[in-house]
């Protein structure tokens, strides 16, 4: 399966996030966190399983406040490559296996112009996107 994000930051963004999660309530566990930070100007990645959060992998924010982006989320049976402007930038290998993923939830700080989701065998029955 493949995700492509696309949107643009605002000047006055201070963060936003796609998650991957499952059952849609407050505290679901969630198999996939993606964070640009803008504050501090970092991305983190991270995971979260019984309302603990799992050890976060920090990176350089690729994202410029003001300008468009586009990102591609591909879930592989070893975990998710991140592609930003086409450019292959970091995995983050599962630490809750992907196959009870039902909902892709983008929030924070952005202007989302379009999501779509390309389905593949890694994860089947994708229920919903939430913005």
């Amino acid at each position: 399966m493949a995700i492509y994000v696309n949107g643009r930051v605002p000047q006055n963004s201070n963060r936003f996030s796609v998650d991957f999660t499952f059952p849609k309530h407050e505290g679901a566990d969630l198999a996939f966190h993606f964070n640009p930070r803008f504050e501090l100007n970092e991305l983190v990645i991270n995971m979260l399983e019984s309302g603990r959060w799992g050890k976060e992998e920090r990176y350089q924010n690729p994202f410029q406040k003001g300008k468009h982006f586009e990102v591609i989320f591909i879930v592989t049976e070893a975990g998710y490559q991140i592609f930003v402007s086409r450019k292959l930038l970091y995995v983050f290998r599962h630490r809750i296996p992907p196959q009870s993923v039902r909902f892709i939830q983008v929030a924070g700080d952005l202007e989302l112009q379009s999501l779509n989701v390309i389905s593949a065998p890694v994860i089947e029955n994708l229920v919903s996107v939430c913005y």
